[in-house]
């Protein structure tokens, strides 16, 4: 947020030494304000507001909810899938009865050498990234369902943010409306004010 405060002040600041007429101060407020701010605003919602989701998607979790036999039979069985990439982080998942097992995609020897980074405590799955010679992001799939909540250190953050999604559609977009924007505010420019915007990147 106070980015995009910076990038007003510095639009509007703009705007009072140049002192142009009322087209040209939209335009140039469409070029260092509502853009800029448009484009902190896409980061921002892409990025969710888990304190996990700040290290780039660092924590993902999928719901399984059914088993298909080779029969074609089918079955309730849910699960969940936990996708941590290789980058600094402490994480807890409370499951709603404690798991006798889980599987992970670690071999046995880096299993073995990452004891303490991966545990099975009760109802609780503890995971301490980054691990200890994986490179790889790591992927657990534990049996049954999980609360709402992921803990964190100093406090905790909702699953519902770190649930595995697709987000490419939404990225296009939000590019095609800055875009529009970026666009409007040319054409209501004089050509002196675009050549004053374009000498002033």
């Amino acid at each position: 947020m106070k980015e995009f405060v910076f990038w007003l002040l510095a639009g509007l600041a703009k705007v009072v030494a140049a002192r142009k007429t009322a087209p040209d101060v939209i335009a140039i407020l469409f070029a260092h304000a509502i853009v800029p701010g448009l484009a902190l605003w896409a980061t921002l919602a892409t990025a969710g507001s888990s304190p996990l989701l700040t290290a780039s998607g660092a924590v993902s979790i999928i719901r399984f909810g059914t088993t298909l036999e080779a029969n074609g039979t089918h079955a309730v069985h849910p699960a969940i899938g936990i996708i941590v990439q290789p980058e600094p982080v402490d994480v807890s998942v409370v499951m709603a009865r404690a798991p006798s097992r889980a599987l992970t995609s670690l071999t046995p020897q880096e299993l073995e050498s990452n004891a303490g980074h991966i545990a099975l405590r009760g109802q609780t799955v503890t995971i301490q990234a980054p691990l200890n010679g994986v490179a790889r992001p790591l992927a657990i799939l534990v049996d049954g369902s999980c609360t709402r909540e992921l803990g964190v250190p100093g406090g905790s953050a909702q699953i519902e943010d770190v649930l595995l999604a697709a987000r490419h559609a939404p990225n296009i977009l939000v590019a095609l409306l800055v875009g529009a924007t970026f666009a409007v505010g040319l054409g209501i420019a004089s050509p002196d004010a675009i050549r004053v915007l374009t000498a002033a990147e």
